[in-house]
């Protein structure tokens, strides 16, 4: 009796799956038309930013439904990556907030296409696709932090170097300006020059080690 529930069970949860995969282009469509109305800034960077991780996500919810998987094993497949890359989080106005918002849509995407089709989610498959997007979320969050930190830091380096190329060619110029000069008021401004000059270096120096840390 036992095993005929267990395969009657595994059946019923097969079909779930298998329903629920076929939902996966109505769910997407339903999402991508709710993402370009509810963020216009989605539409600057030319395409919703998640979309592979999502398709991804997708997958990995179809097999955790199939075998009542934990949330853990249906996000084991996003990929940070996927998100945005370094390029993105600095020229684009894309931020935390939009990747939340981008995962809210998709979330109402999931059960709203579900309820049109007549899927008849289960208590344990609809609790199981909701951890599913909440574990995704917290990844995709860390991730892009991560991604945010890189890019901010090349960003800021690149813009150190830039800063600090100059500084040392006028560095140099007050310094041989000073030891060839034999104008006391000469040389007193190339000497101020110069300790002006180290001070800029400093705070350029002082702002990129205060982002790596942070």
């Amino acid at each position: 009796m036992r095993t005929e529930n267990a395969c009657s069970r595994h059946a019923s949860m097969d079909d779930l799956a298998g329903a629920f995969a076929a939902c996966r282009d109505a769910v997407f469509a339903h999402w991508r038309k709710h993402v370009s109305v509810e963020g216009p800034t989605f539409d600057k960077l030319g395409k919703p930013r998640l979309i592979e991780a999502l398709e991804t996500l997708y997958e990995d919810m179809t097999r955790a439904l199939s075998s009542c998987a934990s949330a853990s094993v249906a996000t084991s497949g996003t990929d940070a990556g996927s998100i945005v890359g370094p390029e993105d989080v600095i020229m684009s106005q894309y931020g935390a907030h939009d990747l939340v918002h981008e995962m809210q849509i998709f979330r109402k995407a999931v059960f709203s296409v579900a309820e049109a089709n007549g899927l008849g989610l289960t208590r344990c498959g609809a609790e199981l696709i909701g951890h599913c997007i909440e574990s995704a979320t917290r990844e995709l969050m860390i991730a892009y932090s991560a991604l945010n930190k890189e890019a901010s830091g090349a960003f800021v380096k690149t813009l150190s170097d830039d800063l600090r190329n100059p500084l040392h060619v006028a560095h140099t110029s007050a310094q041989l300006l000073e030891l060839k000069s034999s104008d006391p008021h000469v040389i007193r401004l190339a000497k101020r020059i110069r300790e002006k000059l180290c001070q800029a270096d400093a705070m350029i120096l002082a702002a990129e080690r205060s982002l790596a840390e942070g």
